[in-house]
């Protein structure tokens, strides 16, 4: 049940009334008479989000005045890295050249990134920042010579800002800390800003580097040492240039371009191909292949590695890693290193290849989802702006979607570039210079934005049951687990189940809302009742829906989940002890626990909605039992929920026999519509049924009053709702 807080006298108590508050209630009272629960609920507003929003902006809202690059996302999609030219993003920022920046989507700040440790801000460009899993560590590169001490070389070079301890440190230095005598970029990290892979034209990093070529070299920045990763697997350094380098999220495993000839046998296309090297094992592979082995006939390039290394995306011009490949443009591939196998990503839902060029490929964690800019038209339907847009391709379910859309599905009228995608693929970040993307794009230039690709809900069901004839309603808390509505962001969606197939629906009484159908709540709550002398067994299928959907919209639903109902002949729970009416007789209240006046706990409007709840204050709801029933017979649980259904507090209420009340305390109301639920059972499981009947309700908390706290002030109790309840003992239901 999650904390339990005692309601005391000594607590400072201001009541809140609410004038003609609405009861929501989607239960008939005939129903509600043969059910196993009653459930009351105060609905307060509701909100909604979007699913194309744009980074580029300052911690205020306020877009960019200049133009803004993507560049990075962490796996979870919170933290997103950029370079922008824009001056308005954050204060202080009076430099008039590109700058480096973290945005932080779960409070909303942006911090600039390319300063030195004191804070100042770097004298010169900085480009293409890359993030660590957590956001602390941010890599990037800089042509600005004073963001670390003794930065003389006159060179671009590789930065790591720590954004936990405000520090910045030089990268691209050799294993004793002496700087690149020539230019290091791009950039990439380990998950755990351990290792930061770049490329340099520098030959004094290590030793022996005596090629004149651009090569690849990882950074252990906690040994301190650099070593060089563009060698053959007997050390033989690259007879070309070796780039844009890719890195797995522990840092075993480093993918790069490179010209070279003799870092692999039998490379004789003359091309940039593709490897992967193992730090660990010093083994090097050219992925850059057809499944069997055929070396590509043109160029590749920009490779990215899933998290554990397995899949390596890259594009190409190839025309002979798999077969039907005639459209003669750059195609998005994934190599698969376990198999072997190499496919081709940029193609429709049917497909059918590009009729343009595809680039730029990004892999989520586990390589099923694979983004990329592309011009041709055909992957989607409706593609008819003429413009580069942002992919993503499902290979598990070959589904393809473009997101350089808006919210309502409109199509980007301007290019969209250079995607990164999140470790479960839900969202993606991409540059674009389309004005249509978000509402009041005012700026006219190069934006980031970020879409959310909304999943289907999903939920673990829990196991078969049986219970004996006559058992009467059943309640099984938590049956269904892990539920989970799909949304990307920690912004959670309002789920419900719906009973799909009953094979025995006459194993049944009449349920709550339902039918003949067991009933599984939105929080994972399964309710039924057998019929009367009724056995047998039933299969129950259910499903869980959303109300997000599509990233377009619409509902969503899960794969459907099946149990089995089974009641026993063989025993026979009887009829056990009933309990007449009136025994049970409930009114409802909701109360402050502060010291301030009376403040009102939100606005009501003419629908009877409460908008705007009062943050700050505790609050402690009351049932109580005007019945003859002794309270110790009932026990009673409270949830509160926010506007998206999600559980905010679940508690057991404390029952006083001498008052016949039930009291139960709660922090604050969240934004929105707030729902409270009460749940009345027996303490000897005794199946409650409940009558609804409206009370009189108090216009304000001077019309009902009572002795005062200690701390002064009033108490004024709003009664909502009356309830009188019937029931008969019973047994919980068995798990098989």
């Amino acid at each position: 049940m999650g904390n339990r807080t005692i309601f005391s006298s000594e607590d400072k108590i201001q009541t809140e009334a609410f004038k003609r508050t609405k009861l929501v209630s989607t239960f008939s009272q005939q129903k509600l008479a043969q059910s196993a629960i009653w459930v009351a609920m105060l609905s307060i507003s509701t909100t909604a989000f979007a699913t194309t929003e744009r980074i580029s902006i300052n911690a205020g809202g306020t877009e960019g005045n200049d133009r803004s690059f993507t560049s990075s996302m962490s796996p979870d999609g919170r933290f997103i890295a950029f370079y922008s030219e824009a001056g308005n993003l954050v204060s202080g920022d009076i430099d008039n050249t590109l700058d480096c920046f973290v945005h932080d989507r779960k409070t909303g700040e942006v911090d600039r990134i390319s300063v030195d440790s004191a804070g100042v801000a770097g004298d010169s460009r900085c480009f293409f920042p890359v993030i660590s899993a957590d956001g602390r560590y941010a890599a990037y590169y800089a042509d600005a010579t004073n963001l670390v001490a003794g930065d003389v070389n006159g060179e671009k070079d590789i930065f790591v800002r720590d954004r936990k301890t405000g520090t910045t440190t030089r990268i691209s230095v050799d294993s004793t800390g002496i700087e690149a005598n020539d230019d290091s970029i791009q950039p990439r990290i380990s998950e755990d800003g351990r290792y930061v892979v770049f490329e340099s034209k520098a030959t004094n990093l290590v030793a022996g580097d005596t090629n004149g070529k651009t090569d690849v070299f990882v950074h252990d920045r906690q040994k301190g040492t650099t070593e060089r990763i563009s060698l053959s697997a007997e050390g033989e350094q690259g007879n070309n240039i070796s780039f844009r380098a890719s890195i797995s999220a522990d840092g075993r495993y480093v993918a790069y371009t490179s010209r070279a000839s003799n870092l692999v046998e039998n490379d004789t296309n003359g091309k940039d191909d593709i490897f992967v090297y193992d730090r660990d094992t010093g083994a090097l592979e050219r992925v850059s292949v057809a499944s069997d082995g055929t070396e590509a006939n043109n160029k590749s390039s920009v490779p990215r590695l899933s998290a554990d290394g397995r899949y390596v995306t890259f594009y190409t011009k190839a025309s002979n890693l798999v077969s039907g490949d005639t459209n003669g443009k750059f195609d998005v591939f994934l190599h698969d290193r376990h198999t072997g196998k190499t496919e081709r990503i940029s193609v429709s839902a049917t497909g059918i290849e590009g009729d343009n060029s595809s680039t730029n490929p990004k892999l989520s964690a586990d390589g099923r989802y694979v983004a990329f800019s592309s011009r041709a038209t055909n992957l989607v339907p409706g593609d008819d702006n003429g413009k580069e847009d942002i992919f993503v391709r499902d290979r598990q379910t070959d589904t393809i979607k473009r997101l350089s859309i808006s919210t309502n599905g409109e199509q980007g009228n301007n290019n969209a570039r250079f995607p990164t995608i999140s470790a479960d693929g839900r969202q993606v970040v991409f540059q674009a210079l389309a004005t249509n993307l978000v509402q009041a794009d005012g700026n006219a230039q190069r934006d980031v934005f970020v879409h959310y690709i909304n999943q289907a809900p999903s939920f673990h069901a829990g196991s078969n049951l049986t219970v004996c004839k006559n058992a009467g309603g059943q309640l099984i808390h938590n049956w269904a687990a892990g539920l989970n509505d799909g949304d990307p962001l920690g912004q959670p969606q309002t789920l419900s189940f719906t009973t799909i197939s009953n094979d025995n629906p006459d194993l049944f009484g009449g349920l709550l809302n339902f039918g003949g159908n067991p009933f599984v709540s939105h929080d994972g709550k399964l309710s039924f009742r057998p019929a009367l002398n009724a056995s047998g067994s039933a299969r129950i299928c259910i499903q869980l829906k959303d109300n997000g959907g599509t990233f377009r919209g619409g509902l969503d639903k899960a794969q459907e989940q099946c149990f089995r109902i089974t009641v026993n002949p063989d025993c026979d729970d009887g009829a056990g002890e009933i309990f007449n009416p009136g025994q049970f007789d409930f009114s409802y209240s909701l109360a402050r626990i502060n010291n301030i006046g009376n403040i009102p706990l939100g606005t009501i409007d003419g629908n009877n909605n409460i908008t705007d709840p009062l943050k700050g204050n505790s609050f402690v709801a009351t049932i109580t039992n005007n019945g003859s029933k002794p309270v110790g017979d009932v026990v009673v649980d409270l949830t509160l929920f926010d506007h998206n259904g999600i559980v905010k507090s679940d508690e057991r209420c404390q029952g006083d026999a001498s008052t016949g009340q039930y009291r139960c305390s709660f922090n604050e109301l969240p934004a929105g519509e707030t729902q409270l639920k009460f749940l009345v059972r027996s303490s000897g499981n005794v199946t409650a049924t409940a009558d609804i009947q409206p009370q009189q309700v108090l216009s304000d908390s001077s019309a009902a009053q009572a002795q005062p706290t200690s701390g002064g002030g009033s108490l004024g109790w709003l009664s909502l709702l009356s309830f009188g309840l019937a029931g008969t003992r019973k047994k919980r239901a068995k798990r098989q």
